[in-house]
């Protein structure tokens, strides 16, 4: 990690030497290390530690497979997220089509970042129902723009719930905080 000081100084001049009125400091320390365990990331840090974006390293492959729903070939609606690129994709919303509009997919991607939160050593306990909604929503109606349009206004505010809530979740919102 770094340790960066700022320091401001607040200074009167008069014709002789500068007088000095008011000086503070602030400090930051900024990690570059791999972030601890027992907090929440949000779905923002996963998709940036995919390994694809700048010096980010992946930290995403370690935790694969995770399962989306119900996937083939048993079940038609879901997915097995086995790749770092597959998680990035479903994490920028992109999952399948449909973008940020489909909530569907906005819950994929919750619901993604927080079994890898989970799978990094945060607690899920205060969220297992919220789990096993965003499962069981999953495997009814998959992730794709034609299911999502095709939803009525309850189910879609449903999914819409259960999404916030797990973003509250990787926000460390809840009981468990943000790394």
């Amino acid at each position: 990690y770094y340790s960066i000081v700022n320091q401001v100084t607040l200074m009167t001049v008069n014709e002789t030497t500068p007088l000095i009125v008011n000086s503070n400091q602030a400090f930051a320390t900024i990690y570059t290390d791999a972030c601890s365990s027992g907090c929440t990331l949000t779905i923002g840090y996963w998709k940036t530690h995919a390994g694809f974006t700048g010096n980010n390293v992946d930290r995403i492959t370690q935790y694969l497979p995770v399962t989306l729903g119900c996937p083939p070939p048993q079940y038609s609606k879901g997915a097995v997220v086995s790749s770092a690129a597959q998680a990035a994709y479903v994490l920028t919303f992109n999952s399948l089509t449909g973008g940020a509009s489909n909530g569907l997919n906005k819950l994929a991607a919750q619901f993604l970042a927080a079994k890898l939160n989970n799978l990094n050593g945060a607690s899920n306990t205060t969220i297992t129902t919220q789990l096993t909604s965003a499962n069981t929503l999953l495997c009814s109606y998959g992730f794709n723009a034609g299911s999502w349009a095709a939803l009525s206004s309850s189910v879609k505010s449903q999914i819409n719930s259960v999404a916030n809530a797990l973003d509250n979740y990787n926000n460390g919102l809840t009981a468990v905080p943000h790394c």
